[in-house]
Parts: C-alpha cells; sequence; structure tokens
C-alpha cells in the first residue's frame, strides 16, 4: 500500500508541472489507475444512490486522494474513463460510485453520459448507412446517467456469415464493455436459416467471436423479429449453463420459444464477459443495477 501511495503522489506531482492532459504517458495513466485503486479504502464507502437524501458534501479529511488541491484531484479525475470502448472504464466505475464527490468530480471532468453518444455518432461515416440508421441507445442508468445498452437492426446473416457491412458494425459492438448488446435480426430468414428458427444459428455469428477474445459485452441477445412479433412468439424460455469448448469460457444460454415450437430468441450472458477466469478486467461496480 505505501509504495502504491508514493507512486501516486509521484504521478500527480508529475502532472501538476504539465500545462495539459495531451502530454500524460500512458505508463502516467496506468499508474494513477493504480494508485487510485488501492487507495479506494480512503475513500467514504457510502453508497452514491444515496445522493438525493442530502445535499451538502462533507469533506473526507482522511482521504488523501479527496484531500488533494482541487484542481489537481480534477486533473486526475480528468485522466480516467467510463467511455465503454476501453477495458479501464470497468475499473473507474468503482472510483464513480465510491462517494458523492469524486463521483460530481468525475461527471464534470468526463461527461460520461455522452461517451457512448459521441462513439456512435463518430461512426456515421465508415458504418453502412442503413445500419448506422438502425442502432438505438437504452435509457441512462439512474443517477449514474451512463448508457450500458444499445440494440441495433441488422439483416438475417447469409451463407453461413454476417454480411460485409454487418460485419463490421456488429464486431464493433461486440468489442464495447456493454451490459447488453440486442442484435435483432429482420427480412427473410429462410435465405439462410435452415430450419427457419434460431436452431440454425451458427458459430460463426457469435461464438467465433467469443472464441477469438473480440466479445466484451456482459450479454448479447439475437431475436428473429418477424417469428418473436407473431402471435405466441415468446411462448416459453429455457436457460442453462454452458461451456465454450476450445476456449473453457462458461456462459448462460437462454432460448424463447414460439407456442409452435420455433426458436425465435437466443441470449449469451457471462459475467466474466466471455473471458476466461484469468483474463479480462474486472470491477466490483461491473453488475446488473
Amino acid at each position: 500500500m505505501q509504495h502504491l501511495t508514493d507512486d501516486f503522489y509521484s504521478s500527480t506531482a508529475t502532472i501538476a508541472s504539465r500545462s495539459t492532459m495531451s502530454s500524460m504517458t500512458p505508463a502516467t495513466v496506468d499508474s494513477l489507475s493504480s494508485a487510485i485503486a488501492a487507495m479506494s479504502m480512503d475513500v467514504d464507502s457510502t453508497p452514491a444512490t444515496n445522493v438525493t437524501s442530502c445535499t451538502a458534501i462533507l469533506p473526507q479529511p482522511e482521504s488523501r486522494l479527496l484531500s488533494l488541491p482541487t484542481e489537481l484531484r480534477l486533473l486526475i479525475c480528468g485522466s480516467m474513463t467510463l467511455s465503454p470502448q476501453y477495458a479501464e472504464s470497468l475499473s473507474f466505475r468503482g472510483a464513480y460510485a465510491s462517494c458523492r464527490r469524486l463521483h460530481q468530480d468525475m461527471r464534470d471532468q468526463l461527461d460520461p453520459g455522452q461517451d457512448l453518444p459521441r462513439y456512435i455518432a463518430s461512426k456515421a461515416g465508415t458504418w453502412d448507412h442503413q445500419l448506422h440508421s438502425k442502432i438505438k441507445l437504452g435509457q441512462p442508468r439512474p443517477f449514474l446517467g451512463l448508457i450500458w445498452d444499445v440494440t441495433i437492426q441488422v439483416p438475417v446473416p447469409t451463407r453461413h456469415h454476417w454480411q460485409p457491412s454487418c460485419h463490421e458494425v456488429v464486431s464493433s459492438l461486440f468489442s464495447l464493455y456493454l451490459d447488453r448488446l440486442h442484435i435483432v435480426m429482420t427480412g427473410s430468414q429462410f435465405q439462410a436459416l435452415a430450419y427457419n428458427d434460431m436452431k440454425s444459428f451458427r458459430d460463426s455469428y457469435f461464438m467465433e467471436y467469443v472464441t477469438q477474445g473480440k466479445v466484451n459485452c456482459r450479454a448479447v441477445t439475437f431475436t428473429i423479429d418477424f417469428l418473436s412479433n407473431t402471435d405466441g412468439g415468446r411462448k416459453r424460455s429455457t436457460t442453462i449453463e454452458n461451456v465454450e469448448p476450445k476456449s473453457g469460457i462458461t456462459y448462460q444460454l437462454t432460448m424463447v420459444e414460439s407456442k409452435t415450437g420455433k426458436q425465435v430468441e437466443r441470449t449469451f450472458a457471462s459475467g466474466s464477459r466471455f473471458k476466461s477466469n484469468s483474463h479480462g478486467p474486472t470491477s466490483s461496480f461491473d453488475g446488473d443495477d
């Protein structure tokens, strides 16, 4: 703990001597991340969700981080990220929810509620225009203001693979650190699905991305729009525990069937974000809320 604290103050002193955040090196940011995590025990652990019960933010002199000069503390908060583009966002979620002072500082410096909208908007010129227009962002989480859910409509895949334009968009969305990605497949399913439902769902549509380490979402749902919207289209569901044989990654598979026995939807869910136990970032705040 002591050596991390020393590293933290060494890093913050270095930052304070610089005029802009753009001059920070990745090593400095990594040092800050580790030091802030190690010092989290100094911060009041009162859940940030209690903010509405009290308007005053009380000083915390026992916290070394919160006792820093305001300008330096804000500079440190500005070096963090809550963007679902980056694995580091999972670590900083804990800091964001640790206390009201740090929560407000990070919100002021990062404007994290706009991270995902900005990312999606930045792809307007590179992703297929029609697919881009079919993306719908979920509602911001209460109090946190963060968006972790995305829905997109795509054509039913053909020839056992996503169409090239779909692959680019879908693979990019798989890589985000979302809580839930919902892929609604539209159009005629008879073009590619041998059984005309999700029983024909192939590994190349999703599990191949998992084995390549390219999925960072906690849950990904695939729905055949036409079948799920018919009368009795969502009659029953079944959840099983599965293990991907190549990687040993465990996940839950939930299958939804219609009253006629057609499988209309599959949800793949993994608390480890489809990583083996020895890989991938984790966070105590990386759960359902």
